[in-house]
């Protein structure tokens, strides 16, 4: 293995804010990942790791480094008492697509299923259920980490160096995979109820009063000289009904609206 000119790419994070290039490898098994330390060790560059791009700002990019895509490493095992084992390259929406027709839900899910496992340990990112779930990393069972050394280990919470990983941004170690506990849900439909304030007293006192009945909430506040406060709340159906997948074709221009609507994002827009 040696570096290629050929192997040279530009990355961005999300929303395209920011790029650097770097040399790209995706290795297929954990022997061909240690390969790749041992090339970055050689040439003396350091190295970011790279999931599906979605972090904000530049939290995958480092200019003239080794950059390691874990996007092979995507397997997801059956579950087994409420628990499923990912690989990091997966990604959140890969993962509830093959839990949701067993009666499961992941446990916390950002604002986007884009992220992989890995990144989203790496950040150990919440969702609209953290006063409730709290973040990712707390469901987490056990994880399998590359360390710097080349070696290979298995962690539980136990471990003194469990927590650091989690939320680490990747700096300490690699996550190769990990097992989460998962939700049980006997719906994948969701009752969403909007609730408006025009105070931030207010807004404060309806989110507590929304918290102790519902599954997930989420609060806005518009800033602007008329604005108001909003509040979106929702509960999991009661009654149980049959787990389906309904099949959409992908949007192609969903990704790609923010450019247009950037022209407006000016004092005169």
């Amino acid at each position: 293995m040696n570096l290629s000119p050929s192997q040279i790419a530009t990355l961005q994070g999300f929303g395209g804010v920011g790029e650097a290039q770097s040399y790209l490898f995706t290795p297929g098994s954990e022997a061909e990942l240690l390969q790749v330390l041992d090339l970055a060790r050689q040439t003396r560059r350091r190295v970011v790791l790279r999931g599906a791009g979605r972090s904000y700002g530049d939290a995958s990019q480092l200019p003239e480094s080794l950059a390691i895509s874990m996007d092979a490493f995507d397997a997801i095992e059956p579950i087994h008492e409420d628990c499923v084992t990912v690989g990091a390259g997966a990604t959140i929406d890969q993962l509830w697509q093959h839990v949701l027709p067993e009666g499961y839900w992941p446990p916390v899910v950002s604002g986007t299923a884009a992220p992989t496992l890995g990144g989203a340990l790496a950040m150990n990112i919440h969702g609209k259920n953290a006063f409730r779930a709290g973040t990712l990393g707390e469901h987490v069972t056990r994880l399998r980490v590359l360390l710097p050394t080349g070696r290979l280990d298995e962690w539980t919470p136990e471990h003194p160096d469990f927590w650091r990983v989690l939320g680490s941004a990747g700096a300490l170690a690699i996550i190769v995979e990990a097992t989460l506990r998962l939700h049980p849900i006997v719906s994948p439909r969701l009752n969403v109820s909007a609730h408006s304030a025009a105070s931030w007293e207010e807004q404060f006192r309806l989110f507590e009063k929304l918290i102790p009945e519902t599954d997930y909430c989420v609060s806005w506040v518009d800033l602007y000289g008329h604005g108001r406060g909003l509040i979106h709340a929702a509960q999991y159906h009661a009654m149980p009904e049959p787990m389906t997948l309904e099949s959409k074709p992908a949007s192609r221009l969903g990704g790609h609206v923010w450019r247009a609507l950037r022209l407006f994002n000016n004092p005169f827009g």
